[in-house]
């Protein structure tokens, strides 16, 4: 009997990441709702959220990719026998839900007339019916969902990707690095970021990396993030006009993602004593519990905070910093619970639907 490839603690921290790299996408657009009241935040407020939500949360998708690199390539070997299955059971656990969800509120649009600071009918009728859907010429109409189109566009390139990893491993990298740091984003359905980290994280996998293996440099990684999101937020905040505006925030989010995963190794997440379920703090067992939901949270939460925003702006304060703050934890709180509502239903009440929009999750 052969061993796992990934071993039961590092599984629970996988699980336990997602959780929480999702919740942290649902935080960064928080600040979006806190807008739709306000022309501009508070300045203590302005700088919180500046850090937060444009630095600190900002290293989710792109730890996401690198994993979902990882994890691919850990059993893929590039070959073409497995590929069309590979295609089919992606499409139907990421695809299918990507194009549901938008179709869905596509619809609704259509229907109701629009979707607070999302769109409405004349938005529809200028990027088309089909190009929101599918992220043509843009981003989806659900736009924090470009994600899994990305993510489902890398599947379809998984045998190109994983022969330049075995030819070319670092020319690659390099090249992937470039193109994210260098190249113009227009036109191309694509982010270069997405493509760098889950190409990162294929090369990881196909050098049987130590994953932890700066484990003993994790206060020296820690400080670097922090003076990385320092200096850009800084820059930001400021609004300096510099060239090294976008170089200090790619650096701040690729520092970030290291050092985001170093510290989820300081944390046991339990797997290999035995001891999964007992003696875990309160908090680690939340996360584990909203593991099974947490894709449709996902899945959910703009439409979901774009309504609850739009209804509660009454509630925001124009000048008081705290005050704005409060609302953004508001707003992130009442779109998980919101969310979190509805997966809770469907999964008890219709099951069928539930599985079918998640992608059988």
């Amino acid at each position: 009997m052969t061993a796992p490839l990934v071993d039961a603690a590092t599984s629970r921290r996988l699980t336990a990441l997602r959780s929480l790299l999702m919740l942290a996408v649902v935080c960064i657009h928080t600040e979006k709702g806190l807008l739709f009241a306000l022309a501009a935040e508070a300045p203590l407020a302005k700088a919180v959220l500046n850090v937060f939500c444009r630095h600190v949360f900002q290293t989710a998708v792109p730890l996401y990719f690198a994993m979902s690199g990882y994890l691919l390539f850990l059993r893929y070997d590039g070959g073409l026998g497995g590929y069309p299955g590979l295609i089919v059971k992606r499409f139907r656990t990421i695809m299918l839900p990507f194009l549901l969800a938008n179709l869905f509120w596509v619809v609704f649009i259509l229907v109701e007339g629009g979707i607070p600071g999302i769109g409405g009918t004349t938005y529809v009728k200028e990027r088309g019916f089909v190009g929101l859907i599918f992220g043509l010429n843009g981003l989806p109409l659900i736009y924090p969902l470009w994600f899994l189109r990305d993510l489902f566009i890398l599947f379809l390139l998984a045998p190109g990707i994983s022969f330049v990893i075995r030819r070319l491993p670092y020319l690659g990298l390099a090249g992937f690095w470039l193109c994210w740091n260098f190249m113009l984003q227009e036109g191309i359905p694509l982010e270069f970021s997405g493509a760098f980290f889950f190409y990162l994280g294929g090369l990881l996998a196909e050098k049987r990396t130590d994953l932890d293996g700066l484990r003993p440099y994790i206060w020296p990684v820690c400080l670097g993030w922090i003076g990385l999101v320092a200096v850009s937020s800084t820059i930001q905040i400021s609004g300096t006009e510099t060239i090294w505006r976008y170089p200090a925030w790619r650096a701040s989010v690729l520092v970030g993602a290291v050092a985001v995963w170093l510290l989820s190794g300081k944390v046991h997440w339990g797997g290999n004593d035995g001891k999964d379920e007992r003696g875990e703090t309160n908090w680690k067992r939340a996360i584990f519990l909203l593991s099974p939901y947490i894709f449709f949270i996902y899945l959910l939460h703009e439409p979901a905070l774009s309504f609850i925003a739009s209804w509660t702006s009454w509630m925001v304060s124009p000048d008081s910093s705290p005050a704005q703050l409060g609302y953004v934890l508001f707003l992130a709180v009442a779109t998980m619970a919101a969310t979190l509502g509805v997966a809770w239903m469907l999964k008890r009440f219709a099951p069928p639907v539930y599985s079918l929009l998640t992608g059988g999750r």
